[in-house]
This record gives C-alpha cells, structure tokens and sequence, in this order.
C-alpha cells in the first residue's frame, strides 16, 4: 500500500436479500449452509450494497479490490464529509 492511501477488512454482519427475476426480495440465509453454493458479488451489487446509487454527490474515494482480484471502485457522499 502507498503512503497516500488506507486498506481496510472488512466482514458482512447481515444482507437485506437479493432480488429475484420476478422482482421479488429472496432473504438469504447467514450463515451460509453446508454444500450451498456461493459467489462473489459482481460490481453492480457492490456498489448496490453500498449505497452509492442512492448518493446525490459522489466524490471517487477509492478501489475494493476482492480476493478474486475483481476491482471495484468507491464513493463516499460529499454531503457526509462537508455538509450544507
């Protein structure tokens, strides 16, 4: 890592569940069960689950970058870091 950035680890605690085809929210069980398949996020859901298609001003604020080596970027809402 570079003097200019941070790195941090981070653990899902809770999921609010995925939607299916049929716009339905499907809850997903935590812990995953035994011989239940899984698979990393793909960046559109990343980014879903942190909120940064609700965001009014995003500013670029880094890079996930995930075990399988898919990068994905980050914003935080400027609203939060200097606010009105």
């Amino acid at each position: 890592m570079d003097e200019a950035g941070a790195a941090a680890k981070v653990a899902v605690m809770a999921n609010t569940g995925i939607e299916s085809r049929l716009g339905r929210n499907i809850p997903i069980g935590m812990p995953v069960g035994a011989n239940k398949p899984v698979r990393f996020a793909k960046e559109k859901e990343v980014m879903f689950a942190l909120g940064i298609p609700e965001m009014e001003n995003p500013v670029p604020a880094g890079v996930i970058e995930m075990t399988n080596g898919q990068r994905v970027p980050v914003s935080f809402d400027i609203s939060y870091i200097l606010p009105s």
